[in-house]
């Protein structure tokens, strides 16, 4: 699907053959991106600090944390919340999980942090 397109791209733009059993690995490296998941977890942290310094009555903070304060929200509970979801991701990075929250208050070191993942 989509990661063995996002393989085969560079592949094709540096002339890389497949005969030439060039782990997919290295031709990300040489053609200087990441993998789709890193790309992902990437997007994913930017949006978690956007949400993390919004006011806590905006509707997309209660929604993904699940902390309506009117309306109802339905009935079959998820299998896993945005927070452990966020969690998860943070232990794959070896990230601190305990001050997630917190790590996000500091603008300069979380777009530091993101740039090099």
């Amino acid at each position: 699907g989509l990661e063995r397109f996002h393989h085969t791209c560079p592949r094709r733009i540096l002339d890389i053959k497949w005969r030439s059993l060039t782990p997919d690995i290295v031709v990300l490296q040489q053609a200087n991106t990441s993998s789709i998941e890193m790309i992902l977890l990437r997007n994913q942290m930017h949006w978690v600090v956007h949400l993390a310094r919004m006011q806590d009555d905006r509707l997309p903070k209660q929604l993904s944390y699940r902390e309506l304060q009117r309306g109802k929200l339905l009935r079959h509970k998820p299998k896993k919340r945005f927070k452990d979801a966020v969690k998860s991701n943070l232990k794959t990075l070896n990230d601190k999980v305990e001050d997630w929250e917190q790590m996000t208050q500091d603008s300069r070191l979380v777009t530091k942090d993101l740039q090099y993942m």
